[in-house]
């Protein structure tokens, strides 16, 4: 097994003033789980007897469950909903089909990115969930839009406060939840969503075929009434194993999945990013989100930076920030993420770096600890995506 170093990104330690999710003594007392400070809350790096190489190759072969209960969960009702979430996001929400989601994002009059989203359509309302460590500015963001542009307006933003979510990930995810649920799940494509019951113990749940691992899995919502017991018994079912944050940082890695306040701010753009795949074309017949005009412009002046993946031609493991260089020595740009990947067994991670050097192919130099690395600009993602489509 490689060194824990080498694929655990650089997580807090203090303790003081942190929230908890309902699983905390679950994972402190009873499976070993090793705490830290992540987003505001104490949460499991890793656990006892596993650790991250095996908990990250568990979700590649096998499967995972992680918890991602320190994630915001809200409900958008109204019949302004629609209107509201076009002013605050930059997807095409009208387009959402009826128990579908998709990433949007969410941005400021700059066009810098405020958080990213996950939003779907369940009949009458709408479902949001935002990034943990952004819960508490996404809500002030929200309530300032739904003060200035829609008060008077029917719209009524619903924050779950009792709901916790568990990421269940891996190819053999499906049998396990399938087992538990009495149901197959062939209909339910990457970004659905269906309501069903885990029948040991009669608890209602909300399942979302997605994920930030790059393997097929499902994301569920749950009471937290029934959150302990649900996952225990995932853990009773054979494919399945505890996975902390650091599994989840490579394998979102290997993925080619942003962090929000690594890969995406409040200073970088969606062209930035290379996230305008999640911007609607055009508003026509829709409000205009915020940060629209200072995207144009954006783009018909030219970026000043593009996001790429890098992987590294030598021995080692980059950590941001770190700055790149060209092979004749001129800075190019920051790394924002680095670690080791177990599949590719090297290096991996990404930066921004001035476009003209963003090309695939690209040979760059990473400079950590005043020694200079050798490094390629690759396509991403890393090692390939296995969605249910």
């Amino acid at each position: 097994m490689k060194p824990l170093q080498k694929i655990v990104r650089n997580f807090g330690t203090s303790s003081a003033n942190l929230k908890k999710t309902g699983l905390y003594e679950y994972h402190k007392n009873v499976i070993g789980g090793k705490m830290i400070e992540f987003a505001g809350y104490e949460l499991p790096v890793q656990y006892k007897d596993l650790g991250v190489m095996k908990e990250h190759m568990a979700c590649r072969e096998s499967g995972a469950c992680f918890d991602v209960s320190h994630m915001g969960q809200l409900k958008v009702r109204g019949k302004d909903a629609a209107d509201f979430l076009e002013v605050l996001t930059v997807g095409n929400i009208r387009g959402i089909k009826d128990m579908s989601g998709s990433l949007s994002l969410i941005l400021n009059e700059n066009a810098g990115i405020i958080d990213d989203t996950i939003i779907s359509t369940s009949g009458d309302h709408y479902k949001m969930v935002v990034n943990g460590a952004n819960k508490e500015k996404d809500l002030k963001h929200i309530n300032k839009i739904l003060e200035d542009q829609f008060k008077g307006k029917d719209v009524n933003v619903e924050v779950l406060d009792d709901y916790q979510l568990l990421a269940l990930q891996g190819p053999k995810a499906k049998f396990a939840l399938g087992r538990l649920c009495d149901q197959e799940f062939h209909d339910l494509k990457f970004g659905m969503h269906t309501h069903t019951v885990i029948k040991s113990i009669n608890a209602p749940v909300t399942v979302f075929r997605m994920g930030y691992t790059g393997e097929d899995g499902f994301e569920i919502s749950v009471h937290e009434k029934y959150v302990e017991k649900l996952f225990d018994i995932l853990l009773e079912q054979p494919e399945i194993v505890p996975a902390g944050l650091g599994a989840r940082d490579s394998l979102r890695l290997e993925a080619g999945l942003c962090l929000h306040g690594n890969d995406m701010t409040e200073q970088t753009t969606p062209a930035q990013c290379a996230l305008m795949w999640t911007v609607r074309k055009n508003d026509q017949g829709q409000q205009k989100f915020i940060g629209r005009q200072a995207l144009t412009k954006q783009r018909k002046e030219g970026i000043p930076n593009k996001r790429v993946g890098f992987v590294l031609t030598q021995k080692g493991i980059i950590r941001p920030p770190n700055e790149v260089f060209s092979q004749d020595g001129q800075k190019i740009g920051d790394v924002t993420s680095g670690v080791f990947s177990p599949i590719l067994q090297q290096g991996i991670g990404m930066c921004f770096v001035h476009p003209d050097y963003a090309k695939i192919g690209t040979e760059i130099l990473i400079r950590q600890r005043n020694k200079d690395f050798t490094a390629k600009v690759v396509k991403m993602p890393f090692v390939a995506n296995n969605y249910y489509k």
